[in-house]
């Protein structure tokens, strides 16, 4: 019988009557929070992000009480044939909303998960697939992540592949504000794009391919940059009194490798858009966005006791595919007290205090995350970071986690103990 996809451990499954669902339940999310996708429709799996290896919850769709062929068979895949069976009987033989033992793999003595071809793959898929879905990376982070997730499809042979290939060609034609990246990456991301081809040859075309390989802004290698910065450089120093460096600095610089530069002190920006936010010389509010935000409003609170402050829509700016906006508020006496959002509907209540607490715990914990998958000597200072965030939240057990780089050393699972970040360095995480 083949190892399930992944590691066996001890899990409840309950069938809820009024979702039409069947949950199979895991263990508690991490201090980064999960990572959840849906492998096909109709199947969603949710693992720990900053271990992924641990599955925190299984939601298998069963309309009218009929889990579908293919959901049990990748359920067994998951989890093994005899939890699949468990999951695909609750439906009609369960007692709703009462949680059920699944049955664990039985192996053959000294037998191992086959963590290359399967394991590891999903997870890598998994997380790839999250980090795609995060509005807190680059438009170019969110393809790498998901043109990484491809060949760990085409490996599982998920009936998604097609679909994920065109949606990360349209990701990426599509992206705004695309930084420079070195030619390693660049020949990197190209061979990707490349592969999305021949994985989806009925939905990818080769001019989807032409137009995605001209959104990969290739930087050129140092000494070409120097060479270009010299002649530059001399006419600076002779006209201007402006430094060597700076002018070195604006011949190398793209002049869409970034939005509007942010003048004043930056602010934290939360709701539904990706964007930036700052606090002018005049007390001020100004924000840009991407094209994405058209007809969203951006707002102002008053952290201390969540006052609106003001509101303003966004509107064009001066650069193509970029929109902006000007808040006046009364000047603040703290920076550090001023919420911004851009929201869709200025009539959406702003989210409670301890909601931005805990999602600032959840993102350092992702921060954490990336920088260990990178082997990052700074991983220990964001975990720790991370920690204490959980700590002034109270939640002591994922304060814990945090301090262990997320790991759970509890011993119990029934396997043998899978090694310590298994999904390794993701192109994303470079972004």
């Amino acid at each position: 019988m083949a190892e399930p996809w992944l590691p066996v451990e001890d899990r409840l499954a309950l069938w809820d009557p009024i979702a039409q669902q069947v949950r199979v339940i895991g263990w508690r999310a991490g201090p980064a929070g999960v990572s959840a996708v849906d492998v096909v429709p109709g199947l969603r799996v949710a693992l720990d992000h900053a271990n992924p290896s641990t599955v925190t919850e299984v939601t298998v769709d069963a309309d009218h009480g009929l889990v579908p062929h293919g959901s049990f068979q990748l359920v067994a895949h998951l989890l093994g044939h005899e939890a699949a069976k468990v999951v695909a009987m609750l439906p009609t033989r369960g007692t709703p909303n009462r949680p059920t033992s699944l049955p664990g793999q039985v192996r053959q003595r000294g037998s191992q998960p086959d963590a290359e071809s399967h394991h590891v793959p999903f997870l890598r898929f998994v997380v790839g697939t999250d980090l795609a879905d995060d509005a807190n990376l680059s438009d170019l982070a969110r393809a790498a992540a998901l043109l990484g997730t491809l060949a760990s499809a085409a490996l599982l042979d998920l009936s998604t592949l097609p679909d994920l290939a065109r949606r990360v060609i349209d990701l990426l034609t599509g992206a705004e504000h695309v930084a420079l990246v070195t030619p390693e990456q660049a020949e990197h991301l190209e061979e990707l794009v490349r592969a999305a081809r021949r994985y989806a040859s009925e939905t990818v075309t080769d001019l989807d391919v032409k137009r995605a390989l001209a959104r990969i802004p290739r930087a050129r290698p140092a000494a070409a940059l120097r060479r270009m910065a010299e002649p530059r450089f001399a006419a600076a120093g002779a006209a201007a009194p402006m430094s060597a460096e700076v002018a070195a600095h604006e011949s190398m610089a793209s002049p869409d490798a970034a939005p509007e530069v942010p003048r004043g002190i930056p602010l934290h920006l939360d709701g539904d858009h990706r964007g930036w936010a700052w606090l002018d010389r005049g007390s001020n509010v100004r924000l840009t966005a991407g094209a994405s935000a058209a007809g969203a409003w951006a707002r102002v609170f008053r952290r201390s006791d969540r006052l609106l402050l003001g509101l303003a829509p966004l509107r064009p700016g001066h650069r193509a595919g970029q929109l902006a906006g000007l808040v006046v508020i009364p000047p603040p006496p703290d920076p550090d007290d001023l919420v911004v959002d851009i929201v869709t509907d200025p009539s959406t209540p702003r989210r409670a205090p301890t909601y931005e607490l805990t999602r600032s715990a959840v993102l350092a914990g992702r921060r954490a995350a990336r920088l260990t998958r990178r082997q990052s000597p700074g991983a220990d200072a964001a975990w720790q970071d991370c920690a204490s965030r959980w700590h002034a939240l109270g939640d002591v057990q994922r304060a814990n986690l945090a301090a262990r780089h997320g790991r759970r050393d509890d011993g119990r699972r029934t396997n043998a103990r899978l090694p310590d970040g298994p999904v390794g360095p993701l192109l994303a995480d470079e972004l």
